[in-house]
């Protein structure tokens, strides 16, 4: 395991977005447009929510547990996630993003520190649903307070469901912001593994 900001590049990142820098800029050196600020939350575009709605059966998470929601309409799909080993955690950011691997980085934990107060930074786990998906959730056996001012959600997540949340909104917001299709394919693949998260209707309502 490792902490938020031991990757190369995330420190700097830090230290720039301290002094009043975006995710982008403070990533990219301003090399790209900047992000729009994230001290105001937007909700999810509508048309990244139009996507295919492809639901599944909650993953089976190595030491996590996670429970069936009857609320949810199951496929025959199912999606599991598995936890990424230490000896892969290295290549996993270049293979999901490319060379936008520190931008979307970066931008998760500005967004988690925006929806959960209290969060002040630790050990982040890595993991791969079975669709091709992506994610990180910091690794802690804590709950997180949300909350998203722009509609008003409010709710207590596990550290896995908060991590999927922010990783949403930063995919999201990146996918309007950096030319790479493939943060808009990740976006959709995550928010199918969530339709199937034992949490999945705190999830649904703090992107809503």
């Amino acid at each position: 395991m490792v902490t938020e900001g031991e990757l190369g590049g995330v420190e700097r990142a830090r230290l720039l977005m301290s002094e009043g820098a975006t995710p982008v800029a403070a990533v990219n050196g301003f090399a790209r447009s900047a992000l729009a600020s994230y001290g105001r939350l937007r909700p999810l575009a509508a048309a990244l929510r139009r996507g295919p709605r492809v639901s599944g059966n909650p993953a089976p998470i190595k030491t996590r547990t996670t429970l069936m929601s009857s609320s949810i309409d199951y496929t025959s799909q199912k999606i599991e996630a598995r936890e990424v080993s230490n000896d892969e955690r290295m290549q996993m950011l270049p293979k999901h993003f490319g060379r936008d691997m520190l931008t979307v980085e970066c931008a998760i934990y500005a967004f988690m520190r925006k929806l959960a107060r209290e969060y002040t930074g630790g050990y982040w786990t890595f993991l791969e649903p079975s669709n091709g998906g992506f994610y990180i959730a910091p690794e802690c056996e804590s709950t997180f307070q949300i909350c998203v001012d722009t509609n008003g959600f409010e709710g207590t997540m596990s550290a896995d469901a908060a991590g999927i949340t922010a990783c949403l909104f930063a995919l999201s917001h990146l996918s309007f912001q950096v030319r790479n299709a493939s943060i808009a394919n990740h976006y959709h693949q995550l928010r199918d593994f969530a339709l199937g998260h034992a949490e999945a209707r705190a999830i649904l309502g703090a992107i809503d």
